[in-house]
């Protein structure tokens, strides 16, 4: 793959906003009790391969500043790496969430299990970042991925022409009905 200037630019800009909201919003950023607001920006690899790259070093850079270490350096940035990559190859934009709720629930309570926490509470923090990753993806994610394909179509154009932002249809529904 040929990165362009463009690509590259995008890249960044979407490392530097990750980055920035997570600094910003550092009190709730970290730990088993957290809203990462940024993570909504994990919808970003569905429109644009660009998201993967950003995603993965915003998330990098935020980690590098997190209490839990080398371990949420390592592993945090896995999660995203994972959910990122599976994310950009799901082609509906609902189902395109899953993967960052899923993967952050199982491997981010694996963090602070390394860091010290009881192997009692693993379930309680999966189940408290899937909480909070599913508000943040499904309220602000997608939603904004909604809203970048009405204000900037040009930035979807990296995606492949057969996906579809509509719900899968029940049978005996037309499929040739126009998309959203």
């Amino acid at each position: 793959m040929k990165f362009s200037t463009k690509f590259i630019a995008r890249s960044a800009i979407i490392a530097a906003i990750y980055f920035a909201l997570s600094m910003l919003l550092q009190p709730l950023t970290y730990g088993p009790v957290q809203f990462r607001v940024a993570e909504a920006l994990t919808m970003l690899p569905f429109l644009m391969t660009e998201g993967v790259y950003g995603v993965i070093i915003g998330c990098f850079l935020t980690n590098l500043f997190s209490g839990y270490g080398v371990y949420d350096v390592i592993f945090g940035t896995l999660a995203t790496a994972i959910a990122a990559v599976l994310t950009r190859i799901i082609k509906n934009k609902w189902l395109a969430g899953l993967p960052p709720v899923a993967v952050n629930a199982l491997i981010l309570p694996l963090i602070w299990l390394l860091a010290g926490s009881t192997e009692e509470s693993y379930a309680v923090n999966a189940l408290s970042i899937t909480v909070s990753q599913a508000v943040i993806v499904y309220a602000i994610g997608i939603p904004m991925v909604i809203l970048i394909r009405k204000r900037l179509p040009e930035l979807g154009k990296t995606r492949p022409e057969n996906v579809s932002d509509a719900p899968e249809p029940e049978s005996g529904e037309n499929e040739n009905r126009p998309s959203e």
